[in-house]
Formats: structure tokens, sequence, C-alpha cells
């Protein structure tokens, strides 16, 4: 992190950089600091919004 603020939460800031070093294709967190910020390379979901992509993917039940 160059120490430019991510979100407006700073304790977040390193969850979001450290996903993005890896290389993940999502954060998943119900802290609204996270689920609103719009950041290209790593999505930020819900885990409502999660759960609905994998019963989607791999199908309910």
């Amino acid at each position: 992190m160059d120490g430019t603020p991510i979100t407006d939460d700073p304790d977040d800031d390193s969850l979001v950089a450290l996903a993005e070093a890896v290389g993940a294709d999502a954060l998943v967190s119900g802290d609204p600091h996270l689920t609103t910020l719009q950041r290209a390379g790593v999505s930020e979901l819900t885990p409502r919004a999660a759960l609905d992509i994998i019963d989607e993917t791999h199908g309910a039940g």
C-alpha cells in the first residue's frame, strides 16, 4: 500500500490490498465500507450475494 486511503475505514484498507495482491476474485464482507467500494480488480460482495453466486454456479441445495 502506498498510504493512499482505499476505503472510508483505514482498518479495512489492508483487507482490500491483500485481496488485490493475491488476485482474489472477490472479497466477501457485510461491512458497508467494503460492500459500497467501487474498485477495479476485486469484486466486493455481501455474504448473501456470494451465496447467490455459489447457488447459481453449483446449484442450490
